[in-house]
């Protein structure tokens, strides 16, 4: 006799049979009251039947439940383990046998796309649940298909359609196939909008996201997109006086076989508002003037629910410079009155946090103690959010972290913080080796090595050595940001270089030691000062007979003298000021950056050159529009003799071209701008120098990111030189402009290469950039 025969297939029929049974059909009559003497399982090969007895859940010896049973069979079911399942009931002895039969799923064995050319195997397999081991269940298969329609749909194939198949061979084994019927890609035709009044169709089309494809716009749609520009549209109403605007997005309209669409939204705009009063109540910390400083909209402006949410977060932002970080509440309470929006800001104060503990995880090779001395945060402190981003920005600037993470946990006692730094370490060191050739330096082989956290200690070593036919050049620096115990950086190079050029022999011999310290005062922030002292001999020799010639071009001295007057022994020191806002010390896109160096070399710091060196360099970085970052720069220098003549050391002088540090200038070749009078000779004899002793440049750069770090930029530079302050005019200035790219490597740094046309030489340059530009 049956008391319970309860069977599942994979057809509907059979899930309804399933849970008529399970859910609302009666017991048989008498069942309930004979015990279950035992519990037989048929069918199973992989699953264990252990497992089955432990999930059906029916003890022995006892009375049968309904109930039970019922919910033992929708648990079996829902292991997704079984195609079929029955349950049957037989009499034996003074009680029944339960005897479960089952038909596993198949375990897939293969999964193969079939169709799909727009996007990837290996793409959507990383879409999908389904992998090879897996047991096959018509649940897995509906997901899978799903995911690889939506996969599609976000890529702008909203007709895409995937058709499972399945071929069970052996039984028990299932190969798998997703036919895809990709469809074509859906292009936005038009935007419709109805029930807008207030706002005309291209008010609202500027809105959205998604706007009708043309040659220069190529949105894809989607409806996730859709959606979101429902959500814009709505905001857009909100901001501009329309509190209770609602829009709707309505079922798009498919045109030419799903080839075009038009979406579709109604628009309830409901009453106009504007700000009425705003009031402050409960503040003590912040006094009411400051809040209404900061306050985003003023009386009788149209309502912004985006106003309204900054203003917010200002007053937050108040408070939290004040350490109110757990315990504060600035509350908006909002009153209508007709057309008019009175706003009520509650604030509950609460107790200011404090800095319990600070620690740091991530540094596996930075010490420790590196990392504590770029915080302005220290136990005990008020936790202000101006000194918790500042150090967040300083440890940053270390240029030894990918990047800095900021997290506080409350103690539990009042309202205590501990703050945890989590840092994420990068390649920092830097090697570099090969052999190359060009026309001025012959075949060269060079080795450079270097590091800018030595031992975790935060100290940089550089060790460069390059040597060839026509040029030599050694040179090893290093630098300590923090020496006795203070924030005093010290460094020192030493170098020694020698290139044998077309007309001439340059050698150059010597070194220098620098010092800098945090700018002493409060304003400006992020200065630093540096002072430092260089001595170096200088010396031409190994002159072409050319160079001997009288050269009325320079006042009747041949080259040749003029070199040999500016060989000699410098003995100069520097005073420089460095202000760093920027956001990024290493990509940045806000802020500026500014560097005034006064350098002095002679006098009574001996020597056989002497003269004044001021020059600036200023930059400012801001976002014109959403992502792009725009770097304007100027550039300023000027050499002044001192001591007796007007003669300067032609070394010193300014030169422009390529992308040398201060002196760059993209689309002409290295040191190929000098005043026209300093040019000599014609053709490929030309020789172009000195340069002169006053310079201007000018450089704009759009920089647009691609995917990080790739990152590419339009720029134009304009610049020149003059042989007296002066001549200087802004009229006729070498102007270059062009593309880049900028990219990291590894052990490399930062890589950039640049094309640009110079206006003045009427041609394309390369250039090849290695370390930060300029």
């Amino acid at each position: 006799m049956t008391l319970r025969r309860v069977r599942a297939g994979a057809g509907g029929a059979a899930t309804l049979w399933l849970i008529w049974l399970i859910l609302i059909a009666p017991p048989a009559a008498g069942q309930e009251a004979l015990p279950v003497l035992r519990i037989e399982v048929e069918g199973n090969v992989a699953a264990d039947r252990d497992l089955i007895v432990r999930t059906l859940d029916i003890p022995l010896e006892a009375p049968l439940s309904t109930r039970r049973l019922r919910n033992g069979v929708r648990a079996l079911w829902n292991l997704g383990l079984f195609s079929t399942l029955e349950v049957r009931s037989e009499p034996e002895g003074d009680g029944q046998r339960l005897t479960v039969a089952v038909a596993e799923n198949p375990r897939v064995t293969s999964l193969e796309f079939v169709g799909n050319k727009k996007i990837g195997t290996e793409d959507l397999k990383g879409k999908v649940d389904l992998r090879a081991g897996q047991i096959l269940s018509r649940r897995r298969l509906h997901e899978g298909c799903e995911a690889v329609e939506k996969a599609y749909r976000d890529d702008g194939y909203a007709m895409a359609r995937c058709v499972p198949e399945v071929k069970e061979e052996p039984p028990g084994q299932a190969a798998v196939t997703l036919r895809v019927e990709e469809g074509p890609r859906v292009k936005i035709a038009a935007l419709s909008f109805s029930g807008n009044k207030a706002f005309n169709d291209d008010a609202l089309r500027g809105a959205a996201k998604l706007k009708p494809n043309s040659l220069f716009r190529r949105k894809r749609y989607t409806a996730e997109a859709a959606r979101e520009d429902q959500i814009r549209l709505e905001e857009y109403y909100k901001n501009r006086g329309y509190r209770d605007a609602v829009v709707r997005t309505l079922d798009p309209e498919f045109l030419e076989e799903g080839r075009k669409v038009v979406l579709r939204y109604e628009i309830e705009e409901g009453p106009y508002y504007l700000f009425g009063d705003r009031t402050w109540s409960g503040n003590t910390v912040v006094p009411t003037e400051k809040l209404e400083a900061a306050a985003a909209f003023a009386i009788g402006e149209p309502f912004s629910q985006e106003a309204l949410d900054r203003t917010t977060a200002e007053a937050y932002s108040l408070y939290t410079e004040k350490g109110y970080l757990l315990e504060i509440s600035v509350q908006p309470t909002i009153q209508t009155r007709g057309d008019t929006i009175d706003v009520a800001y509650e604030i509950r104060e609460g107790s200011p946090s404090k800095v319990h503990e600070i620690e740091i995880r991530g540094n596996r090779r930075t010490k420790e103690k590196v990392i504590r001395r770029e915080m302005t945060l220290y136990p005990g402190d008020l936790l202000r959010r101006s000194a918790l981003l500042r150090s967040q920005r300083d440890i940053f600037a270390l240029g030894f972290f990918e990047d800095v993470q900021l997290d506080y946990q409350p103690t539990g006692e009042g309202t205590d913080v501990d703050l945890v730094f989590v840092v994420k370490e990068k390649s920092t060191g830097s090697a570099s080796g090969g052999v190359g050739y060009s026309s001025e330096t012959g075949l060269t082989g060079f080795v450079q090595l270097g590091h800018p956290n030595i031992f975790g200690n935060g100290q940089s070593v550089s060790l460069s050595v390059e040597r060839g036919g026509r040029r030599e050049n050694y040179e090893i620096s290093f630098n300590d940001p923090w020496v006795f115990g203070t924030p005093t950086a010290f460094g020192f190079d030493i170098f020694n270089t020698r290139r044998t050029r077309d007309l001439y022999t340059e050698t150059r011999k010597g070194g220098g030691i620098s010092f800098g310290r945090p700018w002493f005062y409060r304003y400006p922030d992020y200065t630093r000062v540096y002072l430092g002292y260089s001595m170096e001999d200088y010396k031409f020799s190994d002159f072409d007979p050319s160079l001997e010639e009288t050269d009325s071009a320079s006042d009747g001295v041949p080259l040749a003298d003029r070199l040999r007057e500016s060989s000699g022994l410098i003995s100069s020191t520097y005073l420089s000021f460095v202000r760093n806002s920027t956001d990024n010390p290493f990509d940045p896109t806000l802020g500026a950056r500014t560097t005034l160096r006064l350098e002095l070399a002679g006098g009574i710091l001996s020597g056989d050159q002497h003269y004044f060196k001021p020059s600036i360099d200023h930059r400012i970085y801001f976002q014109p529009v959403w992502r792009p970052s725009l770097m304007l720069r100027w550039r300023l220098g000027w050499l002044v003799p001192l001591g007796d003549g007007n003669g300067v050391p032609s070394t010193e002088t300014f030169r422009l071209g390529g992308t040398r540090p201060f002196e760059y200038l993209r689309g002409y070749d290295d040191y190929y701008v000098v005043p026209e009078e300093n040019v000599r000779g014609t053709g490929s004899g030309q020789v172009r120098f000195p340069g002169g002793r006053a310079m201007f440049g000018f450089t704009a750069e759009l920089v647009l990111p691609i995917v990080s770090p790739l990152k590419t930029l339009l720029f134009y530079d304009a610049a020149d030189v003059w042989n007296r302050p002066g001549e200087m005019s802004f009229n006729g200035l070498k102007e270059g402009l062009g593309v880049g790219l900028r990219f990291e490597i590894p052990m490399l740094g930062q890589v950039g290469f640049d094309y640009a046309y110079g206006t003045a030489v009427k041609d394309w340059r390369f250039h090849f950039i290695i370390g930060s530009a300029f």
